[in-house]
């Protein structure tokens, strides 16, 4: 319901720099189960669960978060050791909205950063989501708007808890997050969480979940008809509807530019869609907000830019990594 997530996640925007909140929700002690390895010519999978760190406020069906890891072959590491050293880098893929499973992922951007750049891939898996889908759930269609707020809190715990488990294991030393729309909003977000420099590459997202749920296209998916019989009579009037409320709501919870910067700006690049109509304000405000990252421009719309923007988002991905690499290689240089 509307109200129980104004007041959780309003409570949780608060918390949000308590230390408390980050040794709970951001961990470094998760327990990795890998659950099969696939090996072939060009890169190889292993697959992976653990419990959400989020667990407590996520439906029975998402406490378990899934992933897939897409990791380059000895040759690719090689071939490419004169950019990256020793230690290939890794990169967190948020997904998409209605981007159920890992196929999408790895074959337009896990397999081709792994096979021809030497960058590992981590594919996690959203809740409510394939595996993590509530069974009253029909596709990618949220029962509640507070299914909304744990799905993205939780997305940027688990991922910020996976990066945490392989630096601590020395697996990865250079990580990073990239997505395309809603992943590129839980990209955004990780890179102003995480307490680390990473490299970090939202693409078509925007800078605010209001702006796309309460003026964008997708404003007309939500039954704001049920919600306002959600609201409790002393709410009800003809300003604060389940629209305001909404917009109230994301704009405290999810608006980047209220947030910190990334750790490293000049390793954050944006590729944004010049005539993107789903996601209204995209590009320039969390720029500016982000100075000293990157930001760059396709020509296309949003559907489009997912359609013919692939090219761009990888590069747009080993230019970051590259970045990160370098200033780390600069400050070892001068130790």
């Amino acid at each position: 319901p509307i109200v129980a997530a104004l007041q959780a996640v309003s409570l949780a925007a608060q918390q949000r720099t308590d230390p408390s909140y980050r040794e709970k929700y951001y961990r470094d002690d998760i327990e990795v189960e890998f659950t099969k390895e696939i090996k072939r010519e060009k890169y190889t999978l292993i697959r992976g669960e653990f419990k959400s760190p989020f667990a407590e406020l996520l439906c029975e069906e998402s406490k378990r978060s899934f992933f897939e890891l897409v990791l380059p072959t000895e040759k690719s590491k090689q071939a490419h050791s004169h950019i990256w050293g020793t230690d290939a880098p890794l990169c967190l893929h948020y997904a998409m909205t209605g981007d159920h499973g890992y196929a999408r992922r790895r074959w337009l951007l896990g397999i081709p950063l792994a096979a021809e750049h030497g960058v590992a891939s981590c594919l996690l898996e959203n809740p409510y989501y394939g595996p993590r889908q509530p069974k009253a759930q029909k596709n990618s269609s949220l029962l509640y708007v507070s299914d909304l707020m744990g799905l993205g809190g939780s997305l940027v715990s688990e991922g910020i808890s996976l990066m945490n488990y392989f630096e601590a294991k020395g697996d990865f030393h250079h990580m990073g997050a990239t997505g395309i729309s809603m992943g590129g909003h839980i990209a955004g977000f990780t890179g102003a969480e995480y307490d680390k420099e990473i490299a970090v590459v939202p693409c078509l997202s925007p800078y605010c979940a209001s702006r796309v749920f309460c003026e964008g296209v997708l404003k007309n998916w939500c039954d704001w008809k049920s919600l306002d019989e959600d609201l409790p009579n002393h709410w009800r009037s003809e300003d604060d509807t389940s629209l305001e409320l909404m917009r109230t709501l994301l704009a405290r919870c999810t608006d980047l530019t209220k947030f910190p910067l990334p750790q490293l700006p000049s390793a954050a690049i944006q590729v944004a869609a010049k005539f993107d109509q789903y996601i209204p304000g995209t590009g320039e405000r969390l720029h500016e907000h982000w100075k000293g990252s990157e930001l760059r421009w396709i020509p296309h719309g949003h559907i489009t830019g997912y359609l013919f923007g692939i090219s761009s988002f990888l590069s747009a991905t080993v230019d970051a990594f590259t970045r990160l690499v370098e200033h780390k290689n600069r400050g070892d240089a001068g130790q």
